[in-house]
């Protein structure tokens, strides 16, 4: 079984949540590591974690600021879908351009696919597509431990845009039901806002209820 070790913004930042998941060994994977460098060095260090990987959830700015800064520090790769490494390389892409402190990820990054499978931990972490608010758009499910972290595609009782680069509505009712259709026992780690469960979305959410009875 792994713990979940959260970064989440304070009320005066543009900022996403942020997640480091440990295992019994002590290594560990941050996903999207956005602003929180500093916290999650600290973090590591002080708890002597080995950080292996940088998982992004997809290529937008405020998923993806640090991780430039954490690669080099620690000699680590960062893992992305294939669509959102253009997101990486082009700063209109990634958003930051329009916030007036444009910036790129220059690492090197490991592509990674649907249903592939990552052993970076003594878990298995499990890559799976959800585009729509990015065209590469990630989740990541832990299946022993029952986790998704769902980045953008689903929040607490609502779900990303649609309206920003690369992004595209059609694809939203069948990468909510791919995510919400994963793991009945599932604990959901959104990149904003409050963590909550697939039970709970699928009572809740009215994106999600609409997706479940939806034939796109």
């Amino acid at each position: 079984m792994v713990r979940v070790q959260p970064f989440l913004p304070s009320a005066d930042t543009f900022c996403s949540n942020a997640y480091l998941i440990i295992d019994e060994n002590n290594r560990c994977v941050v996903i999207d590591p956005a602003d929180y460098f500093e916290q999650i060095v600290s973090y590591v260090e002080a708890h002597q974690l080995e950080l292996c990987a940088i998982l992004l959830t997809h290529g937008h700015f405020d998923h993806i600021q640090c991780a430039n800064y954490l690669a080099e520090q620690y000699q680590i790769e960062i893992y992305v879908s294939s669509e959102d490494l253009y997101l990486l390389k082009d700063a209109s892409l990634n958003v930051s351009s329009m916030i007036g402190e444009p910036f790129v990820i220059e690492s090197d990054c490991n592509i990674v696919n649907d249903g592939d499978i990552l052993k970076l931990l003594n878990e298995e972490i499990v890559c799976l597509k959800t585009p729509y608010h990015t065209s590469g758009s990630l989740i990541y499910y832990l299946p022993l431990s029952h986790l998704i972290f769902s980045g953008d595609s689903l929040f607490k009782g609502s779900i990303g845009r649609s309206d920003l680069p690369t992004s595209s509505s059609q694809f939203i009712n069948r990468s909510l039901r791919k995510i919400v259709n994963i793991d009945e026992r599932a604990i959901v780690y959104p990149g904003h806002g409050e963590i909550t469960t697939i039970e709970w979305e699928k009572q809740h959410n009215a994106y999600v209820r609409r997706a479940l009875t939806s034939e796109e």
